[in-house]
């Protein structure tokens, strides 16, 4: 194909070959159309028609037109739909697209998973190719995926072994813990990290003369509820009045009611020594809709003493 190069053909600028009208009254010639120039046009044209599954047909003045909008789908450039459809709309405009569904009707039947586009007069349907990007109007993206056992649109996202789109989760959905398919931006991890409740209490009253071995005191307790989880601090003092002995002590955190001893901090103050004990730990897996009394403990293993129990302190953060 090339431009005209008939006799009397004129630069109709830049160097091109053009056409020139004829003037028979001024008795100017016309730019002869060879043949040779007319059958390059028509193969080019038809060539392009043919080779996207089109059949030649006097009668229908789109031809072009379709062949271009296979090529565009076929490209597996980005485009958009309407929806996905089984039946064809009662109202379609010129141009608009939907995806055919697994159990088509009517104009539809036999185009399982193509493309119906819209001409104004009539549908054409295109195949989808391979990992062909779809954006339908409900904002959703789809990719037509043929490594599965049978080929299908898959909706386009991201995950753990894809990268995709993702849609952001709002304050709300991560203040609620329900963003297990959506991104959690920053500035949302910062505002929950801020949300975060802490509770400090003046140090409790000591206690003083703790005689008992193996008697756990609790020293102080806070009751929370609505979290589902608890991270919690302690501290403690032992001072040990005995003249001339040391005494085991230890100090933990627990659940109200919970059984046995935790993990616990040991120490061992030296006769007329004082020495500071802190412990955590953290508690997963409340039930928000529950009460939870957290409590600190201290005691003494062995049976000397008295043993002075200063400064407690419970500081807990959760939700």
């Amino acid at each position: 194909m090339d431009r005209v190069n008939g006799a009397n053909w004129v630069d109709i600028g830049g160097g091109s070959r053009g056409f020139r009208d004829e003037d028979v009254v001024a008795g100017v010639t016309g730019t002869d159309v060879p043949a040779v120039w007319l059958n390059a046009l028509q193969e080019n044209i038809m060539g392009v028609i043919e080779r996207h599954g089109l059949a030649g047909d006097i009668d229908d003045w789109e031809l072009l037109w379709k062949a271009l909008q296979i090529a565009r789908a076929q490209s597996g450039a980005y485009r958009s739909a309407e929806a996905f459809a089984n039946d064809p709309p009662g109202a379609p405009q010129e141009g608009e697209t939907w995806i055919v569904g697994a159990t088509p009707t009517g104009a539809f039947v036999g185009h399982e998973n193509e493309l119906a586009e819209w001409s104004g007069t009539g549908w054409s349907f295109i195949a989808p190719t391979p990992w062909m990007l779809i954006g339908l109007a409900d904002r959703t993206d789809w990719r037509w995926d043929t490594t599965l056992p049978q080929p299908a649109w898959v909706r386009w996202a991201a995950s753990e072994a894809v990268s995709g789109p993702v849609l952001l989760a709002s304050a709300a959905e991560v203040s609620a813990g329900v963003v297990a398919d959506k991104c959690i931006t920053p500035a949302h991890l910062h505002s929950i990290v801020n949300a975060a409740k802490s509770i400090a209490f003046t140090p409790a009253v000591a206690t003083t003369d703790i005689n008992t071995p193996y008697q756990a005191y609790v020293m102080q307790s806070i009751a929370v509820t609505g979290t589902r989880y608890v991270d919690a601090f302690g501290h403690v003092a032992f001072r040990n009045n005995h003249p001339t002995v040391g005494c085991d002590c230890q100090t933990w955190i627990r659940l109200a009611g919970e059984p046995g001893q935790p993990e616990y901090i040991g120490l061992r103050p030296s006769p007329g020594d004082q020495v500071p004990g802190t412990s955590r730990r953290f508690f997963s897996g409340l039930d928000p809709a529950l009460t939870y009394t957290i409590e600190l403990i201290a005691h003494k293993s062995e049976g000397v003493g008295p043993i002075a129990i200063l400064d407690p302190l419970l500081t807990l953060i959760h939700e």
